[in-house]
């Protein structure tokens, strides 16, 4: 609320720029005339830098259209996942603010929200933003509440996808495999974590609260690329099913 420049990025406090970062993202914004430049970025971890840019084309985001297959290559991708890597015009987002009653996934749903009808978005291949992943980090550690802010930050997603892209299969099938993998993480990530069983339960008893949510996390685990006993798993949205599964994993 407090900018006042004609574009706005986000950085996160440990992560970098290369310096003609900014210069590349303005550039293509004024070129392609957007209102959104997706950019990629580079993946550090144990000092191996791995470049994400798997992503190139202008496109335009409308209801009325069939979603270019740019939008669901990058919620595939992740690329779509956060608000850093991207540079906003800032007269083509007014009126979107962050939920700050959520941890979980407000990024995502920030990101969404700009994207109205008619909003110009240039995918670009430039992967100058430096990612420094933290192994462990939020996505790793156990918080009651997360699973309350992912149901909530789930259904952002698919009332934007109801609004915005029902009708194209390509991102509908993006959403499924998307949830469905998070979901397996979070999952993945209670094994070894010291908290009792009577949280776990409480913990999967919210994250197989929604329906919907179930629907596209059993759809996703079918259409992506898991063992068979993950897809027979994943038709079962009961604590108890995949405590067992958890308690058999810890065993190993």
């Amino acid at each position: 609320k407090a900018s006042r420049g004609q574009f706005l990025a986000f950085v996160d406090s440990d992560d970098a720029l290369l310096p003609d970062y900014l210069a590349h993202l303005v550039s293509d914004a004024r070129k392609y005339n957007a209102d959104l430049v997706v950019a990629g970025h580079t993946l550090i971890l144990n000092d191996v830098h791995t470049r994400i840019s798997a992503v190139t084309g202008t496109c335009v985001c409308s209801p009325a259209n069939e979603v270019d297959e740019c939008f669901s290559r990058a919620l595939a991708t992740g690329i779509l996942n956060t608000c850093w890597g991207k540079l906003f015009r800032r007269d083509a987002i007014q009126g979107c603010c962050f939920d700050e009653t959520i941890s979980w996934g407000e990024d995502t749903v920030f990101v969404l929200n700009c994207l109205r009808a008619g909003t110009v978005v240039r995918f670009s291949t430039w992967n100058e933003y430096l990612y420094y992943y933290t192994p462990g980090g939020l996505e790793g550690t156990f918080n009651i509440k997360k699973t309350t802010f992912l149901i909530r930050y789930y259904r952002e997603l698919f009332e934007f996808s109801q609004r915005m892209f029902s009708n194209s299969e390509c991102w509908q099938r993006a959403v499924d495999i998307k949830v469905s993998q998070e979901i397996l993480r979070i999952i993945f990530a209670l094994s070894g974590q010291k908290v009792t069983l009577r949280q776990k339960k409480q913990y999967l008893d919210v994250l197989f609260s929604d329906k919907a949510v179930n629907r596209r996390f059993t759809r996703g685990v079918a259409l992506d690329d898991n063992p068979g006993f993950l897809k027979l798993l994943a038709r079962f949205h009961t604590a108890s099913v995949w405590m067992a599964f958890l308690a058999v994993r810890d065993m190993k």
